[in-house]
Parts: structure tokens; C-alpha cells; sequence
């Protein structure tokens, strides 16, 4: 059984010429007034449908954009992203839709490059993209391609990737091109099964046989995560005070605005740069165990632990917490190699013995309180100490099999269990890790 694989990849040009900006920023402007007019008529008629919506306002958006101002295609897809606009509208309520960001979405056939309003092509070892705006006129947008970029391109020119609409954005005098290669991929006849367990401190994961043997556990550390959130946390804070001064933000000069702006982008890639060395990490251990990868159903999870009743700062640390974000991460990264992804109902995966099925506690205070890094839980039929998030990852393993209608134990041996577990941690430079593992280098292009 195969199925459609897609891995994004950010392309970044040169600063471009003045004729070149002020030409994409007209395209732009026209295709977000597409946009917002199929929005508006599709909120007046109360309708979302694609179709629906072609019906009542396509020949109408003419008279706002004449068809010799812009390419057909951009029509097309303005319709589509005002459709998916529409039904998240209708999905999640809430006030008027209003898009903010400065974006165009470029249409792309395979099959017919002729249809296409984009292009890449290759001339003297350099990489362009060639963006119809109208009939015989085109921008043609240099590329700055490093070696990971440039296998993507040359896999698409050979016939092995397939391109799928891409996302043009402009940061200053600086085309952003999002583009996503599509591949398709047979799902790997697996081994055995890994199981993850996301925290907001930690990601755990175990590697188990089919028979319920475990096979590699590793603990990996994700607090610099929460290090730079809290730094920049307070940095954010000293600027609002240094600044702001009590002025409506919307009021603010337009270089304090860029200044915040700067701030923020830098916050969010350098999470993403460490939750995209995690999750390529966790899918190379799952390649090297040829299994397949099971998680917990963490969708709106945010919606459930964020409370009223919680202080401020909880609420604020619950937010800014990457559970879902790791998760998408490994997800996209295994299906891209045709590993299979399951989720399991995550109720009680952290307080129920995988054993005997007693109900964990915390150690009384007769005992050691605190002999796993304030982790540990105890069982009273078992009379053991178990480290919470490995217990989690034997739930989660035997939920699946349960799932599957097999029903199976853990084989794991009560005595020297933590041994099992190897240490980790998320640094800047990757995923530092004690013992030895050989693992496969996962490619980036397939």
C-alpha cells in the first residue's frame, strides 16, 4: 500500500532589485484582494464549498481584479485558500477571519508546466524560480541552494520528487519560497514497534519486539527548550517595558515593530531547529529498529490543561510547551520513509503498573522520596520503584496491542529495569546521548 509523502523545504533569494519587489508586492496586494473578497461573499451567503463558492463570486472577482491584471491559476487557488478559511471559521466560531500575513500561493501541474505559474531551472550550475504574473510576463527570482536543498532539486529534475503548490512570502527586499517536494512511498513491513512518550521536560521512547520484549529505551532531555523559552520570555518582557511606554501597540514606530518582529521569528526557529534535530534523531532509531512508531493522541491538549484555576506562569509554561509540535515533527519526518504512525487513547499511561495493573502512587514519606529525579512512582503490589514516563511507554505498547486484539505483557524483568534506560539530552548542536547504537542517517530526499 502506498501513499503521497511530503516534506516542505524553504528557499531564500538575494536581495532582489526595486523593479522586482515592487512587482511581487503588486501581485500580492491583487491576489489578497481575491482572497478577502471570496471571504466576504462567503461569510454574506454563509457558505464554504469550493464549488458553492465559484458559483456565486468567480465571475464576479473579475470586475475586482480584471483577468489581465493577473494569471488565471491565481484565482484558483485565492478560491481554495478562502475556502479552507471559511470552514475553519465555521468550525471554530469566533470573530470575523482576518488574514494578516502577506503571502501568495503558486499553482503548480506536474504533468503540464505550461499550466504551471511557477518553475524552477537550472543555468550555469545556478537555481532560478520563474513566477508568472500575467500572460508573457514572468519574474524570474534567483536562489541562494545548499547541498541539502539542491538534492531535493536535482530528485525532482530526475523524475524521483514531485513539486506541489508552493508559498511565495517577501521579508524586506528577500523572496521566501516554501515548496513541497510530494514522493510516494510504500509503508515498511516492520519489526517491531516504538513507542514515544511526549512530556514537556522530557521525550522517552522504547523499542519493543512483537512478543513484548524490550529491545533499546532511551530518556531524552528537552529542558533547553523551556531555557530559551524563559529567556526570551524576559527579554520580550524588558522590551515591552522599554518601549511600549503605555502606547497602543498598532501606534508603535515602524522600527520597533521590525525590532519585536526580529525577536520573535529568532524565538521560534531556534525551537524549531532543536524539535527538527529530535524528531530526525527518534525517526533514525526507528529506522535502525525497522519499527514502527506509536504515540499518544495529544490532539487539543492545550484546550484540556489550560485552566483558569492555574497561576498565570503555569498557564503561560502549558502553552508554550512543543507536544503537539514534536509530535507533527517525527510524524512528517517517518512518513516521509513510509514508517507507520499510530496514536493510542493517552488516559492513565502514567499511573497504571504495566505488570499487575495496581494503580501507581507517589512514595510515602517513609520511603525515598525522590530516588529518580522526581519521577519516580511506586507500586504496592510490585513494591518497586518505576520511573513515570518509561512506565508510560510500556502502557502505551501494551494499549496498542490491546488495540490490535492482541492481547500481550511486557516481558521486561522487574529486576535492574531503569538499567535499560539510556540518557540524553537536546543541545544546540543535536541529540547528546550515552552508550553506543549504530543508527542509520535518515536521507533528506529519499
Amino acid at each position: 500500500m502506498s501513499s503521497k509523502a511530503i516534506k516542505t523545504v524553504a528557499f531564500y533569494s538575494p536581495p532582489l532589485t526595486k523593479r522586482k519587489v515592487k512587482a511581487l508586492n503588486m501581485l500580492i496586494d491583487n491576489y489578497l484582494s481575491l482572497v478577502n473578497f471570496f471571504v466576504e461573499r462567503g461569510l454574506e451567503a454563509n457558505v464554504s464549498s469550493k464549488i458553492r463558492l465559484h458559483e456565486l463570486s468567480y465571475e464576479e472577482s473579475k470586475k475586482i481584479i480584471p483577468e489581465g491584471r493577473i494569471h488565471s491559476k491565481y484565482r484558483y487557488t485565492a478560491l481554495e485558500v478562502a475556502s479552507a478559511i471559511l470552514k475553519n471559521h465555521a468550525k471554530r466560531g469566533g470573530k470575523r477571519p482576518e488574514i494578516k500575513r502577506r503571502f501568495i500561493k503558486l499553482y503548480h501541474e506536474n504533468y503540464n508546466e505550461k499550466g504551471s505559474v511557477f518553475r524552477i531551472v537550472k543555468k550555469n550550475k545556478r537555481y532560478f524560480l520563474i513566477v508568472k504574473v500575467r500572460k508573457r510576463r514572468e519574474i524570474t527570482i534567483p536562489l541562494i541552494v545548499s547541498e541539502y536543498q539542491r538534492l531535493f532539486i536535482e530528485a525532482y529534475f530526475n523524475g524521483r520528487l514531485k513539486i506541489g503548490e508552493a508559498v511565495l512570502k517577501l521579508e524586506g527586499s528577500v523572496a521566501v519560497i516554501y515548496i513541497p517536494f510530494v514522493r510516494e512511498v510504500g509503508e515498511r513491513n516492520t519489526e517491531n514497534i516504538m513507542t514515544i512518550d511526549v512530556n514537556e521536560k522530557n521525550v522517552t521512547l522504547s523499542v519493543f519486539s512483537q512478543d513484548g520484549s524490550l529491545l533499546f529505551s532511551k530518556y531524552i532531555d528537552i529542558s533547553r527548550l523551556i531555557v530559551i523559552d524563559n529567556a526570551y520570555v524576559n527579554a520580550a518582557r524588558k522590551l515591552t517595558s522599554r518601549l511600549y511606554r503605555g502606547i497602543n501597540p498598532k501606534y508603535l514606530p515602524r522600527w520597533i515593530r521590525e525590532k519585536i518582529k526580529r525577536r520573535l521569528k529568532r524565538w521560534e526557529r531556534r525551537k524549531e531547529d532543536i524539535v527538527h534535530k529530535l524528531s530526525k534523531h527518534i525517526v533514525d532509531v526507528a529506522l535502525s529498529f525497522n519499527a514502527e512508531i506509536v504515540m499518544e493522541d495529544l490532539k487539543r491538549i492545550k484546550e484540556r490543561i489550560l485552566s483558569d484555576d492555574n497561576k498565570n506562569s503555569l498557564n503561560r509554561r502549558l502553552s508554550l510547551a512543543n507536544f503537539r509540535k514534536i509530535q507533527n515533527f517525527v510524524e512528517y519526518k517517518a512518513r516521509w520513509h513510509g514508517i507507520r504512525v499510530s496514536y493510542v487513547n493517552p488516559a492513565h499511561t502514567s499511573s497504571i503498573c504495566p505488570f499487575c495493573g495496581s494503580e501507581l502512587s507517589l512514595p510515602s514519606e517513609g520511603e525515598n522520596k525522590d530516588p529518580m529525579g522526581g519521577r519516580a512512582l511506586y507500586c504496592p503490589s510490585c513494591r518497586k520503584y518505576y520511573h513515570r514516563d518509561f512506565i508510560a511507554t510500556l502502557n502505551l505498547f501494551k494499549k496498542y496491542k490491546e488495540r490490535e486484539q492482541e492481547m500481550c505483557g511486557v516481558c521486561v524483568p522487574h529486576e535492574g529495569l531503569m538499567k535499560a534506560i539510556r540518557m540524553g539530552a537536546v543541545l544546540p548542536n543535536g541529540v547528546w546521548h550515552r552508550g553506543r547504537l549504530m543508527m542509520t542517517m535518515s536521507p533528506g530526499y529519499g
